[in-house]
């Protein structure tokens, strides 16, 4: 087992306690383990102590964990002009984000991960999202796929430190997709 620390720098940048372990060396072995068949939070434990900072830093736009859970096969990244039109966002007022879209026209599954630069901004992004899901409930139309509407329904938003999480999904998908997402933020 392998045991070193990891951390943000001042500017972004990472920086690890074990000698000669750089990021590409780290991601590589990150990203075997993972392929091993192995669950992330046992993989991330298995490297040993990853400060939430860079937990969150990590693996919150490109989350393993939220995407393995919220799946996205069928799905399509949005682009920041969705986001603008959507969510009233210009790209200034978030530092990252990621939208997953389902790409065919049987199913309304969606989900979002928002990160604000501070805490102002993601209180920003809370409401941004909570607007949007508003906005997506306004405008549904009952005779539109009646099926899919208690997942609009029942849409949830998560919100951990700078970070704002949503979920238009099933509810086992919805679920396991918070789940994953809060636990990124576990101590």
């Amino acid at each position: 087992m392998l045991f070193f620390s990891v951390g943000v720098g001042r500017f972004g940048g990472l920086f690890f306690s074990r000698p000669g372990l750089d990021f590409c060396r780290f991601k590589r072995l990150f990203v075997y383990h993972v392929a091993d068949g192995g669950a992330v939070n046992r993989n991330i434990q298995a490297f040993g102590n990853l400060d939430n900072q860079f937990h969150a830093a990590f693996f919150g736009f490109d989350n393993l964990a939220v995407k393995a859970a919220a799946g996205t096969e069928g799905m399509a990244e949005q682009s920041a002009d969705y986001i603008a039109n959507m969510f009233k966002l210009d790209s200034g007022s978030y530092a990252d984000a990621l939208v997953m879209i389902a790409n065919m026209g049987t199913s309304i599954d969606e989900y979002g991960i928002f990160h604000g630069s501070d805490a102002a901004q993601a209180e920003a992004l809370h409401t941004a999202v909570q607007d949007y899901l508003q906005l997506r409930l306004d405008a549904w139309m009952p005779e539109y796929m009646p099926e899919e509407f208690p997942k609009l329904q029942n849409a949830k938003v998560w919100a951990e430190g700078n970070y704002v999480f949503y979920a238009i999904l099933g509810e086992d998908a919805k679920t396991a997709a918070g789940d994953a997402f809060t636990g990124c933020f576990a101590a």
